[in-house]
This record gives C-alpha cells, sequence and structure tokens, in this order.
C-alpha cells in the first residue's frame, strides 16, 4: 500500500543573495503568468480545456515573455484554480437553494456573506505556487563538500537551471536515497521555506521542504558555492510591468510543494 508523506529539508544557510534574488523574480513573474490566465479565463469563460490553451497560447505568450513550458504550468495552475472556485460556487448555490425551501433566514444570512470568491478578487497579495515536473527541477546529489544534496531548477532562462544548496538531516539523506521525482510547486510565503515533493518506491509521494535564512551570506563566505552548478548570470522580473516589479518587491516566504502522481 502506497501512502504520501511530508517532509521538509532546510535550504543551506550560504544561499547567497544573487540566487535568492533570481528565486525572486522566477515567482514574481510565474504569478503575473497565472494572473494573465486567469484574466482570460473570466473574460472568456474557459474551461481549461486543451484548445483553450493552444489558441490563446500565443497572446499569454507574448504579453509574459515566459519560457513555453513555463506557460503550461501556469495554465495548469490556472485551470485547477478556476474548477475548484466553481466546484464550490455550485455547491454553495445548492445551500443557499436548500436555506431558501427551508425557511432558515438566519443560515440565508450567513450564506449570503459566503460566496466564494473568484481568484484575484483581492488583487495579487500573493505569489502563487506553481506546479513543476521533471522538466522544471529535479534534486541531485552535490559535487562539494558543503552540502550533499542541490536542488536544480529552471529559470528565466531556456537551457539554464539555478542551483540552491540544501541541508538535510540523515532521515531526509534516506528518504532521498530511495524517491524519485514526479513534481513540485515553487511556493512563496513569508521567504522562509522551500519545499520539494518526492515520489518514492514505498509512499505515494514525499514534499521535501527547504529553509533558508532571511538574511543571505556573502560571496566571500560561499566561495565556489555561488556559482556552484550555474551557468547564468543574474535575472530580474521585466521592469516595464507594474505588476510585475510589485511581485518582485513582495517579502514574503517561498515554498515548494509537490502533488502526488
Amino acid at each position: 500500500m502506497q501512502v504520501v508523506k511530508t517532509v521538509r529539508i532546510p535550504v543551506h544557510y550560504a544561499l547567497t543573495k544573487r540566487k535568492l534574488h533570481i528565486l525572486e523574480s522566477l515567482t514574481a513573474r510565474l504569478t503575473y503568468g497565472v494572473w494573465t490566465w486567469s484574466r482570460l479565463f473570466d473574460e472568456r469563460d474557459l474551461k481549461g480545456t486543451n484548445m483553450d490553451r493552444a489558441r490563446l497560447y500565443q497572446l499569454v505568450k507574448t504579453e509574459t515573455r515566459l519560457p513555453g513550458h513555463m506557460i503550461q504550468c501556469c495554465f495548469d495552475t490556472t485551470k485547477w484554480m478556476w474548477r475548484s472556485y466553481r466546484a464550490l460556487h455550485r455547491e454553495w448555490w445548492r445551500q443557499i437553494a436548500e436555506a431558501k425551501r427551508s425557511g432558515d433566514l438566519k443560515w440565508l444570512r450567513k450564506l449570503s456573506r459566503r460566496e466564494p470568491q473568484k481568484p484575484f478578487s483581492r488583487g495579487m497579495p500573493y505569489k502563487v505556487p506553481i506546479w513543476f515536473d521533471r522538466q522544471l527541477g529535479s534534486i541531485e546529489k552535490s559535487k562539494i563538500r558543503l552540502c550533499s544534496y542541490v536542488a536544480r531548477i529552471s529559470t528565466l532562462r531556456i537551457g539554464l537551471k539555478l542551483t540552491v544548496p540544501l541541508n538535510p538531516a540523515e532521515y531526509h539523506l534516506d528518504l532521498l536515497s530511495k524517491s524519485d521525482l514526479k513534481g513540485f510547486q515553487l511556493v512563496k510565503r513569508e521567504g522562509k521555506y522551500y519545499e520539494l515533493t518526492y515520489n518514492a518506491d514505498y509512499v505515494g509521494a514525499l514534499n521535501i521542504g527547504s529553509r533558508f535564512l532571511p538574511t543571505a551570506t556573502t560571496r566571500r563566505a560561499t566561495v565556489g558555492l555561488d556559482r556552484a552548478g550555474d551557468e547564468h548570470g543574474t535575472e530580474a522580473g521585466d521592469p516595464r510591468s507594474r505588476k510585475r516589479a510589485q511581485l518582485t518587491q513582495t517579502r514574503q516566504p517561498i515554498w515548494i510543494f509537490g502533488r502526488p502522481h
């Protein structure tokens, strides 16, 4: 029998400011991509089908300037958000009808204040977690002495990945040695954690979370780590986009959650 187990592995304290800035920009751009798809879902009453994605793919790509595989991940995230909203709204209407039939005015008044809200109905105060697959990320054994494992995450530059050092305990090392990555989710929430999801032979899924210090170390303290496994330079969000710039300045913690397959 397969079970789902969630584990959080700390990100190494030597994570540099440069890498943290890249993650800030990446989460901001991805949230902007989800917001763009969500706006189209609302305006055109999309159902989340493959035809909807193919018909509007080029429009979203032109507006967000995201790589194609990230646009797909943003579409999937938006589809799940709107499916959840529509299911909750149908249940809300059912409860409203039941309260009217029973004549329970007190319960009807309460329900009227609990109508489910559309995604992004209150703007973009937080960054949205995006589901990634193997094409966008992996956890690999490290070639440096400072840490035993690193997370490799795709960036906004096609073909280049960001190397994030992890600091696993013995328990985490045992799980990592028996697991196989199926997918993970990059989440921003108060700026202290990352989390990755792994599928192992004896479990349905493992969520491997990563924690880092809010104050990143200097380059001198991490000689050889800042560029270890990285082939790219600093990336920033599009300065011409006001929404992306606002999200880039949002200081929240980042999580990476995974989903069982």
